[in-house]
Protein backbone atom coordinates (compact mmCIF):
# COMPACT_ATOMS: atom_id res chain seq x y z
CA UNK A 1 0.00 0.00 0.00
CA UNK A 2 1.10 3.42 -0.88
CA UNK A 3 2.17 5.51 2.34
CA UNK A 4 0.11 8.48 0.65
CA UNK A 5 -3.32 6.18 0.49
CA UNK A 6 -2.52 4.68 4.08
CA UNK A 7 -2.85 8.42 5.14
CA UNK A 8 -5.95 9.54 3.72
CA UNK A 9 -7.60 5.88 5.05
CA UNK A 10 -6.09 6.56 8.23
CA UNK A 11 -8.30 10.11 8.11
CA UNK A 12 -11.14 8.18 6.83
CA UNK A 13 -11.07 5.61 9.94
CA UNK A 14 -10.62 8.43 12.11
CA UNK A 15 -13.48 10.22 10.77
CA UNK A 16 -15.60 7.11 10.91
CA UNK A 17 -14.38 6.48 14.35
CA UNK A 18 -15.78 10.14 15.56
CA UNK A 19 -19.17 9.59 13.46
CA UNK A 20 -19.86 6.46 15.46
CA UNK A 21 -18.94 4.05 12.30
CA UNK A 22 -16.43 1.81 14.89
CA UNK A 23 -17.26 -0.95 12.08
CA UNK A 24 -16.31 0.86 9.00
CA UNK A 25 -13.68 2.39 10.87
CA UNK A 26 -11.97 -0.92 12.24
CA UNK A 27 -12.01 -1.93 8.93
CA UNK A 28 -10.08 0.58 7.44
CA UNK A 29 -7.87 -0.20 10.54
CA UNK A 30 -7.35 -3.70 10.20
CA UNK A 31 -6.73 -3.24 5.92
CA UNK A 32 -3.55 -0.79 7.76
CA UNK A 33 -2.38 -2.63 10.38
CA UNK A 34 -1.85 -5.90 7.60
CA UNK A 35 -0.21 -3.41 4.88
CA UNK A 36 2.08 -2.11 7.96
CA UNK A 37 1.94 -4.95 10.73
CA UNK A 38 3.54 -3.75 14.28
CA UNK A 39 2.61 0.12 13.75
CA UNK A 40 1.44 1.35 16.96
CA UNK A 41 -0.74 3.80 15.44
CA UNK A 42 -2.89 1.32 14.28
CA UNK A 43 -2.48 -0.87 16.56
CA UNK A 44 -3.84 1.42 18.93
CA UNK A 45 -6.85 2.40 16.79
CA UNK A 46 -7.94 -1.40 16.43
CA UNK A 47 -7.79 -0.98 20.41
CA UNK A 48 -9.93 1.99 20.17
CA UNK A 49 -12.68 0.60 17.90
CA UNK A 50 -12.46 -2.86 19.74
CA UNK A 51 -13.49 -1.11 22.71
CA UNK A 52 -16.44 1.14 21.31
CA UNK A 53 -17.86 -2.57 19.68
CA UNK A 54 -17.65 -4.23 23.44
CA UNK A 55 -14.95 -6.39 22.26
CA UNK A 56 -13.30 -5.74 25.26
CA UNK A 57 -11.49 -9.22 25.01
CA UNK A 58 -9.79 -8.42 22.40
CA UNK A 59 -8.68 -4.99 22.88
CA UNK A 60 -7.69 -6.00 26.24
CA UNK A 61 -5.28 -8.97 24.87
CA UNK A 62 -4.13 -5.59 21.85
CA UNK A 63 -3.64 -3.48 24.69
CA UNK A 64 -1.05 -6.31 26.40
CA UNK A 65 0.56 -6.36 22.81
CA UNK A 66 1.27 -2.57 22.57
CA UNK A 67 2.52 -2.53 25.94
CA UNK A 68 4.88 -5.35 25.52
CA UNK A 69 6.08 -4.28 22.35
CA UNK A 70 5.96 -0.07 22.74
CA UNK A 71 5.65 0.54 26.76
CA UNK A 72 3.18 2.40 25.79
CA UNK A 73 1.48 4.41 28.56
CA UNK A 74 -1.97 4.84 26.87
CA UNK A 75 -2.24 1.28 25.96
CA UNK A 76 -1.54 0.33 29.84
CA UNK A 77 -4.36 3.07 30.60
CA UNK A 78 -6.90 1.70 28.09
CA UNK A 79 -6.23 -1.68 29.76
CA UNK A 80 -7.07 -0.61 33.10
CA UNK A 81 -10.72 1.26 31.90
CA UNK A 82 -11.09 -2.74 29.72
CA UNK A 83 -10.50 -4.48 32.91
CA UNK A 84 -13.01 -2.29 34.63
CA UNK A 85 -15.15 -3.09 31.61
CA UNK A 86 -14.85 -6.54 32.16
CA UNK A 87 -15.98 -6.52 36.31
CA UNK A 88 -18.68 -4.23 35.18
CA UNK A 89 -20.03 -6.94 32.40
CA UNK A 90 -19.93 -9.60 34.62
CA UNK A 91 -21.68 -7.94 37.52
CA UNK A 92 -18.68 -7.55 39.61
CA UNK A 93 -18.86 -5.35 42.40
CA UNK A 94 -15.14 -4.27 42.88
CA UNK A 95 -16.17 -1.33 44.93
CA UNK A 96 -18.11 -1.22 48.82
CA UNK A 97 -21.45 -3.69 48.60
CA UNK A 98 -24.49 -1.49 48.29
CA UNK A 99 -26.61 -4.28 49.18
CA UNK A 100 -26.48 -7.00 52.10
CA UNK A 101 -28.15 -9.66 49.87
CA UNK A 102 -25.96 -12.67 49.92
CA UNK A 103 -23.91 -13.17 46.47
CA UNK A 104 -21.97 -15.76 44.56
CA UNK A 105 -18.50 -15.83 44.64
CA UNK A 106 -18.07 -17.94 41.82
CA UNK A 107 -18.13 -14.40 39.08
CA UNK A 108 -14.94 -13.46 40.71
CA UNK A 109 -13.44 -16.30 39.63
CA UNK A 110 -14.29 -16.62 36.24
CA UNK A 111 -13.41 -13.20 35.62
CA UNK A 112 -10.28 -13.47 37.14
CA UNK A 113 -9.53 -16.80 35.32
CA UNK A 114 -10.53 -14.80 31.79
CA UNK A 115 -8.41 -12.06 32.83
CA UNK A 116 -5.75 -14.43 33.40
CA UNK A 117 -5.99 -15.89 30.44
CA UNK A 118 -5.95 -12.59 28.11
CA UNK A 119 -2.60 -11.90 29.98
CA UNK A 120 -0.99 -15.65 29.21
CA UNK A 121 -2.50 -15.03 25.03
CA UNK A 122 -0.56 -11.72 25.40
CA UNK A 123 2.31 -12.87 26.79
CA UNK A 124 2.72 -15.77 24.23
CA UNK A 125 1.88 -13.10 21.43
CA UNK A 126 4.78 -10.93 22.59
CA UNK A 127 7.05 -13.98 23.11
CA UNK A 128 6.34 -14.56 19.35
CA UNK A 129 6.86 -10.99 18.43
CA UNK A 130 10.06 -10.36 20.05
CA UNK A 131 11.53 -14.26 18.55
CA UNK A 132 10.48 -12.78 15.10
CA UNK A 133 12.98 -9.68 15.46
CA UNK A 134 15.88 -11.78 16.49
Amino acid sequence: MDPNDAVELDRRAERLFQEGQYKDALSIIERLDAAFPRTKHFMFSRTKCLQKLDRVYEAAVLCDVITAQFQDRRAIELKRTLLALMTTEKGIDIGNRMSSAPRRGGSAVVVGAVVAACLLVALCIAILLILQHR
